[in-house]
């Protein structure tokens, strides 16, 4: 991982699926995650399959056989856990971004059906 040369990634964004797996259930072709990182994944670990991507960052989904599952985003956040996140490094954000990212929390995510694949990843393999 390394900081990306786009900035940071905040808010919810969304990413474009390339691989299907039998594990995503319920399908998605694109999820919509809270994002809270500047560094990324640039290049894909050895043997790794990617899954998802954006126009903000090249992997944002993959996976390592059947035991590892890498995702950009975060699942586990709440959007007043993001929106805090946010407020703490309003600084480094700038205004333009922050702003941009606060708003975006009015959008709908789908945290709950990634969580389920995070489940099933695990289920099936």
């Amino acid at each position: 991982m390394k900081a990306s040369n786009k900035g940071w990634g905040v808010g919810v964004r969304k990413s474009i699926l390339k691989n299907k797996k039998q594990w995503m259930a319920p399908e998605l072709d694109q999820f919509s995650l809270l994002y809270s990182h500047q560094d990324q994944v640039s290049r894909l670990p050895k043997e790794a399959e990617q899954l998802f991507f954006s126009d903000f960052c090249e992997f944002e989904a993959y996976q390592v056989g059947d035991h590892i599952l890498s995702i950009q985003g975060h699942p586990e956040f709440t959007k007043v856990y993001a929106r805090d996140r946010m407020v703490s490094r309003k600084s480094k954000l700038g205004e333009k971004l922050f702003y941009q990212a606060r708003k975006s929390l009015l959008q709908e995510t789908d945290q709950q059906t990634i969580g389920k694949w995070i489940v099933n990843f695990f289920s099936f393999t």
